[in-house]
């Protein structure tokens, strides 16, 4: 369980790789995991030998895994924002799935806000 814990903080969390305790004290699987991962997500077609995706699948489908996990980060993302930080996986789907509403077109727009000279406590 350690090891797959490991596998999963390395490819979420920034700066883990850079840690002295998974340098030196961590089985090599969590590396291992962490580049499959990413040549899954960022690799193309030429990264692996021909067939090769296609035989590990048929042993090892995904069975909706994708959807899974982007569904999952994404209530742990809302719920806890701190989780989710910039120029990481669960930072992008937060974006991409709730982009910021900071425009001054949407903060006068909404209907959930008071409008934006009553904010500033006057309008003329």
């Amino acid at each position: 369980m350690d090891t797959v814990w490991d596998g999963i903080a390395l490819h979420t969390s920034p700066g883990f790789a850079a840690s002295p305790v998974h340098r030196h004290r961590r089985p090599p699987e969590i590396g291992i995991g962490q580049r499959g991962i990413l040549l899954d997500i960022e690799g193309g077609p030429d990264d692996l030998p021909p067939g090769y995706a296609s035989r590990v699948h048929a042993v090892h489908p995904r069975l909706g895994a994708a959807r899974a996990l982007s569904e999952t980060l994404e209530a742990r993302s809302l719920s806890d924002p701190a989780t989710a930080p910039p120029m990481t996986l669960p930072g992008e789907i937060l974006h991409q799935l709730h982009p910021p509403r900071t425009s001054l077109h949407h903060l006068a727009d909404d209907s959930r806000r008071e409008p934006l000279g009553r904010l500033r406590g006057s309008v003329q």
